[in-house]
């Protein structure tokens, strides 16, 4: 909660500063109309949605893959079946050198 207010303040304290940039080069609201508020609003978001994802994807790629964890309990193995069947933890099969396990 308090990381979120901080990211707020943040961004509260960016949106003034562009606003006041905006004001001192002499750019006329007065001509400004809806549209045009929400052009920029879609223009911001889409520069913070850019970098965020192209820093965050980054910082991914550069960890190595790790075992496939299940989305419910973050258990080690694979789900089987589709996105609907229910988790399965059975661990994968076949050994660290690539050779298959009989697991009957």
């Amino acid at each position: 909660m308090a990381r979120n207010k901080a990211i707020e303040e943040r961004v509260q304290a960016l949106v003034a500063e562009m606003l006041a940039d905006e004001e001192a080069q002499g750019l006329n609201a007065e001509n400004e109309n809806i549209n045009d508020i929400e052009e920029g609003m879609v223009r911001i978001g889409d520069m913070v949605a850019r970098e965020f994802g192209q820093r965050k994807l980054a910082a991914h790629m550069s960890r190595p893959p790790q075992d496939p964890r299940c989305p419910d309990c973050g258990q080690a193995g694979e789900r089987q079946g589709g996105a609907n069947s229910q988790p399965n933890h059975s661990p994968r099969r076949g050994s660290p050198d690539g050779s298959q396990v009989s697991l009957a």
